[in-house]
């Protein structure tokens, strides 16, 4: 089955603060994923590193077979990954 996101051992960290260790999951085409956590378990993290906006990250993400972790959050976003936050205002 192809592959649509893949993230293999995922590493975020903000200043010294190590925030995400080892993250790995697979999406496919078609597949509707949920992220669920407790306040503080990563999860606004997470997305904010596949879309390259935690700029200290590594790890691999894939998009459609095309390698992200080098890439600025503005590309990303040109090859149709977005990132929508929830505001409280």
């Amino acid at each position: 089955m192809t592959e649509l996101l893949k993230v293999r051992n995922l590493e975020a960290w903000y200043g010294e603060s190590h925030i995400l260790h080892g993250v790995e999951f697979v999406i496919h085409p078609g597949e509707v994923v949920a992220l669920l956590g407790r306040n503080g378990a990563g999860k606004t993290t997470t997305l904010k590193s596949i879309m390259g906006i935690v700029s200290r990250r590594t790890g691999a993400i894939a998009f459609e077979g095309r390698d992200l972790i080098n890439l600025t959050s503005d590309r990303i976003a040109r090859l149709g990954i977005a990132f929508c936050p929830e505001e409280r205002g």
